[in-house]
């Protein structure tokens, strides 16, 4: 008599059980790989993981995997990567953007494995080897990567996070701002790209000392 021996869940399967999901129904897994081939072993991984569940939000809405396509709220990876969209960060033109922090910082493929851009300051850092490394870090200490905690009381105090949204600070963290609740705001995807995008290449771009600006429409 055979008994059957069942494998342990891969910490991308892990990840993946403890969402909202999956966002969008629509795009077809030969399609996904097919686009993604490019990126190699990180590319089959991320292709596997969108064929099993195609976007999703977890830890409370703290972190965001996008969808592959999608034209509504939140964009898919598609029309997020579109390049327009990131002309304030040039050293993210070999980046593939997958997925965000409760604040909108993005994590992405690269040649060199996952890594993750400080929208404030437009620096990219190196954070794990493969996307199942990554969804270690993310199962073993979600709030250092997705600041889950703040994402709760955030909640708690002011109601769920609307999909397609993050929590930006009113007051940038690179300015001085604190990781509090009452300097968080909500505002689109887009609002929050676009507004720290601008002051990043103020900061990369003008003399030290010089003032800066920062302009944020928060979502009403």
């Amino acid at each position: 008599m055979s008994h059957r021996v069942d494998q342990p869940l891969s910490m991308v399967d892990k990840l993946a059980r403890r969402t909202m999901g999956p966002l969008c129904l629509s795009s077809e897994p030969a399609r996904i790989e097919a686009a993604l081939e490019k990126w190699g072993t990180l590319g089959h991984e991320l292709a596997s993981l969108l064929i099993r569940r195609d976007g999703f939000y977890s830890h409370e809405s703290a972190l965001l995997v996008r969808p592959f396509q999608h034209s509504g709220e939140p964009l898919g990876i598609v029309e997020w990567n579109d390049r327009r969209r990131w002309s304030d960060y040039p050293s993210t033109d070999e980046l593939l953007f997958f997925a965000e922090d409760v604040f909108g910082h993005p994590f992405a493929l690269a040649k060199e494995g996952i890594v993750t851009l400080d929208l404030e300051t437009g620096e990219v850092e190196k954070v794990a080897d493969s996307l199942e490394a990554w969804a270690a870090m993310i199962n073993e200490d979600a709030n250092l990567w997705t600041s889950w905690t703040l994402a709760h009381e955030w909640q708690e105090r002011f109601g769920v996070i609307p999909i397609g949204q993050r929590l930006v600070p009113r007051k940038p963290f690179v300015l001085g701002g604190e990781y509090r609740v009452d300097n968080l705001v909500r505002a689109s995807d887009e609002e929050g790209l676009k507004a720290r995008g601008q002051l990043a290449a103020q900061i990369r771009t003008n003399p030290v000392g010089k003032e800066v600006r920062y302009e944020l429409r928060p979502a009403r």
